[in-house]
């Protein structure tokens, strides 16, 4: 017979007049042939009848086509069967991507146009990926409710108990319990069956019949959930925070026995200033913040930061760091995230406020959002992932607004978009501010540190000018420190002065600092104010 698929079309189509001998004959050379059962081979014939009508079924076509001699549970279990061992394949079809349509498999197709047993699946090697494909068709007939949630929980902890695929193996290592496992399965086999993510409701829907049930369990399905802790599923949600999962490209790698290797582009909100075009400087703080900074330091370096991710990953807590640096313009809160980002061979994320605000209503909530998504999957792609900045940060951290209209709707959401990143925040968050008591009051918990970058104190003020100016005199510097209240960036900025100074005028340059720096320092300021001694009548 040289072609198979033609053969079938003629004996078994409705209008056929092949007598019923023949049919059977043709039947019994086709099971020869293919090697196959006797269910399965029916399957197979009335899969190509259907595609022959240039028409492609859905599997309850098929189904009811072979009701009358195969009960349809029976008939949907041989086509898992079938697909799993390579002979047909599910596509997804129609205008919203939503039908499962049944075909054969290209290696099918060609065996029976062709009658050339090598090259249908009986006679290759088993197909790859076999137990993923069996996860893919058993989730599919979940989905369509041939089997319950009940059993697919135990088809789940059936395949994880004695596993033999090396993703099966990890996950059973996993400190993952076995409700989480059904679900990261069955997200895991509509998502290969569609190749797009999957709605947390759809998911959730299948295994809480009871509505209270599933929101109670949707709203704790955040970033700290252990799925997505461990780098198996992402969640994706828009402003009003609705969900959809997506399985992550660690977990895709797990399953294909592959290594995907993926950089995530940075988002426009923000600026990337890298670390090795950060000016190294030496900060000098107040004996408090000058340990605070130390420690940050060796938080944030490699090694420190791993260390502290796998004490919590133990305890089951977060392993974000957030921190929020208060205090007066000049103080040095800026240049001590630059300078720790520096220390550490990180780079900045500089968030711009100009790019985190828009005038269509909806958009400055999605860029918020779009922010930290992105961030988050730096996080879990790059080793040496980045620091997220937001200076100034009370433009954009602020108290809840009451009223109706358009803009206190959006500074809200943007409020509790923040409040919900931050309660789940993975990675090293650093905010500055001038105005604390700007911020919500619900933000105070959210920040791991909150630390107030003041002044330096007399002792700092010395140390700063001997650093800035080692040519003036002690005296000088002592008359100074003494007297005057000033920044680190006040000095930067009187050394710049004397640099334009130097350029215009033939003075020298110490000449131009001893003249002009207590001039500098005590323009549109009194004298620190020295505490008297004894009492005063």
């Amino acid at each position: 017979m040289k072609n198979w698929l033609t053969t079938l079309n003629k004996t078994f189509a409705e209008k056929s007049n092949v007598a019923q001998a023949d049919k059977t004959a043709v039947e019994q050379a086709f099971l020869q042939f293919t090697q196959l059962h006797s269910y399965d081979a029916q399957v197979i014939i009335a899969v190509c009848l259907f595609s022959q009508r240039r028409k492609r079924p859905y599997i309850s076509d098929i189904t009811s086509f072979l009701s009358e001699k195969i009960d349809e549970i029976i008939a949907e279990k041989i086509i898992e069967r079938l697909i799993t061992s390579g002979w047909l394949e599910v596509r997804i079809e129609g205008p919203f991507g939503g039908q499962e349509v049944l075909c054969l498999t290209p290696a099918t197709e060609q065996g029976l146009r062709k009658s050339k047993q090598e090259l249908l699946p009986s006679f290759q090697s088993q197909p790859k990926n076999k137990t993923l494909r069996a996860i893919m068709n058993t989730a599919s007939s979940a989905r369509r409710g041939v089997i319950t949630s009940v059993e697919w929980n135990q088809y789940a902890q059936k395949i994880t108990r004695n596993p033999r695929a090396k993703f099966l193996i990890q996950l059973k290592n996993e400190k993952i319990n076995s409700d989480e496992i059904s679900l990261l399965l069955f997200v895991t086999g509509l998502y290969f069956s569609r190749g797009h993510e999957v709605e947390l409701d759809e998911c959730l829907e299948f295994f809480f019949p009871d509505k209270l049930e599933l929101l109670k369990f949707k709203s704790t399905f955040t970033n700290s959930n252990p799925l997505v802790a461990c780098n198996y599923l992402e969640i994706e949600a828009d402003f009003r925070d609705n969900k959809s999962i997506r399985l992550s490209n660690n977990w895709i790698g797990l399953c294909l026995g592959i290594t995907i290797q993926t950089k995530t582009n940075d988002h426009s909100a923000w600026t990337r200033i890298k670390h090795t075009d950060i000016i190294e400087r030496e900060m000098c703080y107040n004996p408090a913040i000058q340990h605070k900074f130390e420690t940050w330091k060796s938080l944030f370096q490699t090694e420190g930061y791993n260390r502290f991710h796998e004490l919590t990953k133990q305890r089951k807590e977060l392993s974000g760091i957030t921190v929020l640096l208060s205090g007066l313009p000049g103080t040095g809160k800026t240049e001590m995230c630059k300078q720790l980002a520096k220390a550490t061979g990180r780079d900045l994320l500089l968030f711009e406020v100009s790019q985190g605000r828009d005038k269509f209503f909806g958009e400055s909530e999605k860029i918020i959002k779009g922010v930290f998504t992105t961030y988050r999957q730096i996080v879990q792609t790059e080793k040496q992932f980045p620091i997220l900045l937001f200076n100034e940060g009370d433009s954009i951290f602020q108290k809840r607004k009451e009223g109706n209209s358009n803009a206190s709707q959006t500074e809200n959401i943007i409020q509790t978009i923040l409040l919900n990143e931050l309660e789940v925040f993975e990675g090293i968050l650093m905010v500055t501010t001038n105005i604390p008591d700007s911020f919500d009051p619900a933000f105070d918990r959210r920040f791991l540190f909150k630390q107030t970058v003041e002044l330096p104190n007399a002792l700092i003020r010395e140390k700063l000018l001997q650093s800035h100016f080692p040519k003036l005199s002690s005296t000088l510097i002592s008359y100074l420190a003494t007297n005057y209240i000033f920044s680190a960036a006040e000095l930067i900025n009187f050394k710049r002065q004397v640099a334009i100074q130097m350029l215009t005028s033939r003075q020298a340059e110490n000449d131009i600092i001893n003249e002009g720096i207590e001039l500098f320092l005590s323009n549109g300021k009194e004298k620190q104010k020295r505490n008297p001694i004894g009492f005063r009548f």
